[in-house]
């Protein structure tokens, strides 16, 4: 009565490497955001302690590529549609600045700036996914608006 991921991946969600095949290991955490759909199965490498923003931009810009072309890849049509719309990636952020705020409070605890750090990142991307909200609410009203002068 689980998951068959449960029953396939090892129960932990951090940086501990797994074999996938015989030539790709990952870490516990891609692997169980591979395996749901979620993104490529590919590490990015981390950056240099001294690169500058130029090279953090395009570290950014070539994983954004890379969970572009894996949901054009993963996902159906009418799916990816619905993924790719600005509501959809507010909640997917707005959720993953959960569960990273639960992580952050967990493990730091005692530095309460790094919580509210987080918490306040958190409730910019609610905000944001609550103005997405309202927009789909406008359009929806004004296609209801727009179907009633057609049928009256």
């Amino acid at each position: 009565s689980v998951s068959p991921l449960t029953l396939l991946l090892p129960d932990a969600w951090d940086e501990e490497q797994v074999r996938l095949t015989a030539s790709v290991r990952l870490s516990t955490r891609t692997a169980w955001l591979w395996a749901q759909g979620q993104m490529p199965a590919s590490e990015l490498p981390l950056a240099d302690e001294g690169a500058g923003p130029e090279e953090a931009q395009e570290q950014g810009r070539i994983h954004y590529d890379l969970e572009e072309s894996y949901r054009a890849l993963t996902l159906p049509p009418e799916r990816r549609q619905a993924a790719n719309h600005p509501a959809n990636r507010e909640a997917e952020g707005a959720a993953a600045m959960v569960e990273q705020l639960v992580e952050v409070s967990e493990k730091r605890g005692d530095n309460a700036a790094a919580v509210r750090r987080s918490l306040r990142a958190a409730r910019l991307r609610l905000k944001k996914l609550e103005a997405e909200l309202e927009q789909i609410e406008l359009t929806s009203e004004e296609l209801a608006a727009l179907s009633d002068e057609v049928q009256g």
